[in-house]
Parts: C-alpha cells; structure tokens; sequence
C-alpha cells in the first residue's frame, strides 16, 4: 500500500505544481515573488529584444511602478523627462497629498496627487546617519530617525529645533503629547 501511496502523492505534487505554473493560480505569485526576491529568478516582465530595440508596453508599465516608489530616490534618471507622475487618474486615488522621505538625500517632501512639490524638508545629518524615516507633524515640522544615531525635530522651515541622540532605528510613533 505504501509503495503505492508516495508515488500516487508525488504525482498528484507534480501536476499541481504543472498546473499552478501554467494558470499562474495560487501560490505562482508567492513561489514567483520568493525566487525574485532570493535572486533565483528574474522578475517577470517580457523582454527587450535586441540592443537598442523599444521596450515593450508592459515592460514600461511595469518599470514605471517600480521607478515611481519613493524609496527608489537614489537612482538617476535615465531619460529626465520621464520623472514625478507619468499618468494620474483622479478617479482611482484618494484625494489628499502624499508625504515622502529621501533615506540618502536627508530630504522630505508633500506632494499632491499630480506629483507637484508643495513643501520641501531638508537638514544635513552628516555625523549623524542617514534619514531613516520622517513623520509629518499637525504644525508643519518634521519628526528624523537618522539611523542608528539619533531623533530630530525640525520646523516647518528645515530649521533643527532638537535632537535626543540615540541609536534610534526604523520608525517612531507619534503621540498625542
């Protein structure tokens, strides 16, 4: 009975996972995700073919997305007409304004939803670690992890108004004090 249990079983893994492949069902986006993410594979996105040759639609789409998030801010440019918002379509975001911070730039930025700048934060932390998270406070400041070194809390104007030095890392939390 055993003898023919493990093949059975081994077969029936074989043809989910065949079949998973093939219809891209569940777990093919976390198997794909996993592989990408371990550098196992390469991210799904149809190739350019040729030196030179365009760049498919959905390549471009996809790159987009990847270009447009704000932690991606240390990387040029290839073609600097193709930075901020490349397509808005007011009908399928939230209104409101969006608040970024520039990790190796020591830089924050409030945009709106058209990608226009509406305010702009900046403190050279040299010393003191790179920026790595900002909060928004309700009275236009800014509160700084710079990494492993310390808090800072600047005014509306970038001007520092303190620091607490520790070996803070990752994120903060505002209360209501």
């Amino acid at each position: 009975m055993r003898a023919l249990l493990v093949p059975a079983v081994c077969a029936l893994l074989f043809g989910w996972g065949f079949l998973t492949h093939r219809s891209q069902v569940f777990p093919y986006g976390v198997v794909l995700s996993l592989a990408v993410a371990t550098g196992l594979s390469e991210p799904d996105l149809p190739p350019a073919r040729g030196a030179g040759a365009q760049e498919s639609e959905p390549r471009l789409e996809a790159l987009a997305v990847l270009e447009s998030l704000p932690y991606i801010d240390s990387l040029p440019a290839e073609r600097p007409e193709d930075r901020g918002v490349m397509r808005h379509d007011a009908s399928r975001v939230s209104p409101g304004m969006n608040f970024y911070n520039m990790t190796r730039k020591s830089r924050a930025i409030l945009m709106d939803m058209t990608g226009q700048i509406v305010h702009e934060w900046h403190y050279s932390t040299e010393g003191r670690g790179a920026w790595h998270h900002a909060e928004l406070l309700d009275d236009g400041g800014i509160l700084v992890v710079a990494q492993d070194a310390s808090v800072m809390r600047l005014d509306r104007d970038s001007n520092l108004t303190w620091v607490y030095e520790a070996r803070a890392h990752h994120d903060l939390w505002v209360g209501a004090d």
